[in-house]
């Protein structure tokens, strides 16, 4: 999370009560929800065979994070 926030300093998060009465009226806090487990247990991917089936690497997250606010920015109305 830190890499998303560095830009503009800023960080907002909910509580987890909070996402599941949200999640009770909006789908993608639901499937926010569902998704946990990967920002709180232990999750190990291995793109090996990927990359070499695909003759493709992975972008580094600092870059892709980068990218991404990057275009948010310059689309933003």
């Amino acid at each position: 999370m830190n890499i998303a926030t560095a830009s503009t300093g800023r960080q907002h998060t909910m509580s987890a009560l909070t996402m599941r009465i949200v999640s009770l009226f909006n789908k993608s806090a639901a499937a926010t929800i569902e998704m946990a487990y990967q920002n709180t247990d232990p999750y190990q991917f291995d793109s090996t065979r990927f990359e070499i089936t695909f003759a493709m690497t992975p972008t580094p997250y600092e870059k892709g994070i980068g990218d991404t606010l990057a275009t948010i920015k310059s689309v933003r109305i």
